[in-house]
């Protein structure tokens, strides 16, 4: 679901900044709305998130990238 195993009132980070990537919802009303109902946001998760989309906006094409870097490197070796 949303939560991680070990900590079961913690929406992810991830969860969190998805809801802002993709639709536009801000972290401190995710934050309100998970707090009424008893819960938390894992915002170092969140952070990490949003450092990795800044890093790499578009997951896929960064990791193709990553791997075309690779195999390059491997065949002028």
């Amino acid at each position: 679901m949303y939560m991680t195993g070990n900590m079961l009132n913690t929406v992810t980070g991830n969860v969190a900044w998805r809801l802002y990537d993709t639709y536009g919802f801000p972290v401190d009303l995710t934050t309100l709305m998970v707090e009424e109902r008893n819960m938390n946001i894992d915002m170092d998760g969140y952070e990490e998130a949003k450092k990795m989309a800044q890093v790499c906006p578009v997951s896929w094409h960064c990791a193709v990238k990553w791997y075309l870097i690779i195999i390059v490197n491997f065949i002028n070796l």
